[in-house]
């Protein structure tokens, strides 16, 4: 990912690859469905968790590639710390929300409404992005920007 050359925009890039992750979690389900053998399951979630961690890479990869740049230098530690800790902070809470869920309801209503909710989530996202004209900004610098009263 990291020799490709982006010709467009990366949130966008990122933020219909998140699509595409929910339409991965919505065929997370599909086998409760269908009833299939063990085999047929095995080799069916093997594929959709290759695919769910290439999905991943062209998410994270180009919206880390924008933060780098649009973000000052002398911020990147900071604001990098403070989203890793806000990751950390929200896993317990997904996982008690998810196990309270799977207790008491089957995968598939599960894994299909989490789907549609990232869809509408997303789609919301990229459309007021785009009525804003957020994407249409000019980029910023990479170089480091310096602090007031700071001189080189």
């Amino acid at each position: 990912m990291s020799l490709m050359k982006l010709k467009h925009h990366p949130v966008p890039i990122s933020y219909l690859n998140i699509g595409f992750l929910s339409l991965v979690f919505i065929a997370v389900g599909i086998p409760e469905i269908l009833n299939l053998s063990a085999d047929i399951n095995t080799i069916y979630f093997i594929a959709l968790n290759t695919l769910n961690g290439i999905i991943l890479v062209f998410i994270n990869t180009p919206l880390g590639m924008y933060m780098q740049q649009l973000i000052p230098q002398h911020m990147q530690g900071r604001i990098f710390s403070l989203i890793s800790t806000i990751s950390m902070l929200l896993m317990p809470l997904g996982t008690i929300v998810f196990g309270f869920l799977f207790d008491h309801l089957s995968a598939l209503p599960i894994f299909a409404i989490t789907g549609i909710l990232l869809i509408i989530f997303t789609t919301s996202v990229v459309l007021t992005l785009s009525r804003q004209k957020l994407l249409n900004q000019p980029k910023n610098s990479s170089q480091p920007q310096l602090p007031q009263g700071i001189s080189d």
